[in-house]
């Protein structure tokens, strides 16, 4: 994990350099509600309802704007993820690296979508109705992740932003085989990950 934080910082310092204009730097905090979207359980005896978590993140930031209206942003960093259901609870930790346009509409609101890659790190499944905390376990789950991401910001000062974003998953996240009492395969129930990202972001321009 610790090469895997020093890996994006060097990308995060040789993209900070790379460009020499309108460009800012900083950093991002948010509170993250992450849930999962179930597909395939429709025929399924089992309710596979997830219910939302509250998770972080922790981003660099770099963004670049080729004009007075469109740039680039690049974020680095830590998120967290996962679902609750009524037995159980699952967490997933993130190195992940989003890379999205920027659309200005005038000096203070702002308009991003792009996506995102994510390396999970960390996975931990705790049975609330037995108390059962496992190890981490994220060898036995997706380990790499592509969303799709969309947002709106706002300039509270020239230095502090706020911001709202929304991210699906492209790929599976965990699947769940079902089969009948011989072995013949029943359904095959997919979770994709999703989570509503509240934030702030502080800046400057070097």
């Amino acid at each position: 994990m610790n090469k895997s934080i020093l890996s994006l910082l060097l990308v995060f310092f040789l993209a900070g350099n790379l460009f020499a204009g309108n460009k800012k730097i900083g950093f991002t905090a948010g509170v993250v509600g992450a849930s999962q979207n179930v597909t395939g359980n429709k025929n399924s005896i089992f309710d596979y309802s997830v219910n939302p978590v509250l998770a972080f993140s922790c981003n660099l930031h770099g963004s670049y704007y080729f004009n007075s209206r469109i740039g680039i942003g690049f974020e680095p960093g830590y998120i967290g993820k996962g679902g609750r259901t009524d037995f159980s609870t699952i967490r997933y930790h993130y190195i992940q690296a989003p890379i999205f346009c920027n659309f200005l509409l005038n000096e203070k609101l702002a308009l991003s979508a792009g996506g995102e890659f994510n390396y999970l790190v960390a996975r931990y499944f705790h049975n609330t109705a037995f108390d059962y905390r496992s190890d981490n376990l994220a060898e036995l789950g997706n380990r790499t992740e592509f969303g799709l991401t969309a947002g709106v910001a706002y300039e509270i000062f020239h230095f502090m932003d706020v911001g709202l974003r929304y991210s699906h998953a492209l790929n599976v996240t965990e699947e769940v085989g079902e089969t009948d009492n011989v072995g013949n395969p029943l359904n095959k129930i997919k979770f994709y990950n999703h989570y509503t990202q509240l934030y702030l972001r502080f800046k400057f321009q070097p």
